[in-house]
């Protein structure tokens, strides 16, 4: 019997070439095979996660992108070697040798590049927003003009807490603990209030104001690299954000100091209610997860932005998925 010319690159993945990436959810599932199949070793464990949690199409479609124009490119290179004058003329069992030899060597190729995409968006975008700006490092094969176009303004932390008190009815929209200031304003206490249930309420940014803090002129480019990191992932326009708008009553909301902590370590968020459109869940993860003291819906103060609502959840449910937050959380806290 002839032996058979075989493909072992990427195993059983159909080419891209044969495929209609048009479609997102064509572009998604080949993205999700390629980074399957490539990451034996699980050194790429935000890179699937970031796919499916994508909060907009366009933020999907910019991770498929990033995946599979590296697997294009090398895919490229394998197809021409395989096709080769030498290639056509050696018998199947010399051709199978070669073809397994190019297959691995192309194979390691993407393995490298994915590895370099996934570094960029963990120390560029996950660690920023855990508050580490230390390793920020810029998108690998970019040309020089990529962050020309992404002007940034130092801001400090600054917001109207007696306004946004009033905004959210003395509330914390995560565990519905009451300010302490409200039992001093009341003419006479409601039949729900329970003085173990206040705290002093904080104005928490959804996306963090630090994002916008930097002094030196040289940090300026390592900002404008975090939030185009944020931008490729959310898909959304955020130039409202940089600047003084990071600090805009629709990016704060008023949470209690354990909530508080926790949304800005990416273990509680706040997501859609499938059952009513005007209302959010809250979720909470890790160490966290099904934390008891937290209210069961939310209804937002119209002011407040839901789309960094749902950047913000889209990035803990990728942790969540990537079962990242040990790895992500010691290199957060390293200097």
């Amino acid at each position: 019997m002839a032996q058979v010319r075989s493909r072992t690159f990427l195993g059983t993945i159909p080419l891209l070439k044969t495929l209609s990436l048009e479609d997102l959810h064509t572009s998604l599932d080949a993205a999700w095979r390629t980074v399957g199949v490539i990451d034996a070793k699980g050194e790429m464990r935000l890179l699937q996660p970031m796919l499916l949690h994508a909060p907009t199409r366009k933020g999907q479609r910019h991770m498929c992108d990033s995946i599979l124009l590296i697997r294009q490119e090398h895919e490229n290179a394998y197809l021409a070697a395989i096709d080769s004058a030498v290639m056509r003329g050696s018998n199947a069992s010399a051709y199978n040798q070669k073809e397994s030899d190019f297959a691995l060597q192309y194979q390691k190729k993407i393995a490298e590049a994915l590895l370099q995409l996934h570094k960029y968006f963990e120390c560029s975008l996950f660690l920023p927003i855990l508050g580490n700006k230390t390793r920020v490092i810029e998108r690998p094969s970019v040309g020089p003009d990529y962050y020309g176009k992404y002007p940034i303004d130092p801001c400090p932390r600054s917001d109207d807490r007696e306004e946004l008190l009033q905004r959210d009815k003395f509330t914390c929209y995560a565990t519905g603990r009451r300010d302490l200031s409200l039992a001093k304003r009341m003419t006479s206490r409601p039949s729900d209030w329970n003085p173990v249930l206040t705290d002093y309420l904080e104005a928490a940014h959804i996306i963090p104001y630090f994002l916008n803090k930097f002094k030196l002129k040289k940090e300026k480019k390592m900002h404008i690299i975090i939030w185009k990191a944020l931008e490729e992932f959310s898909g959304y326009d955020l130039s409202t954000l940089k600047g003084k708008g990071i600090n805009h009553v629709s990016n704060i909301f008023m949470l209690c100091p354990s909530a508080h902590k926790m949304h800005d370590d990416l273990r509680l968020s706040f997501y859609p209610n499938a059952e009513n459109v005007n209302e959010h869940l809250v979720k909470t993860y890790d160490k966290t997860a099904d934390w008891l003291d937290v209210v069961k819906r939310v209804t937002f103060h119209k002011d407040i932005n839901r789309d960094w609502i749902a950047i913000h959840h889209a990035m803990c449910e990728v942790l969540q998925d990537g079962r990242t937050y040990e790895e992500i959380r010691k290199l957060s806290d390293a200097a």
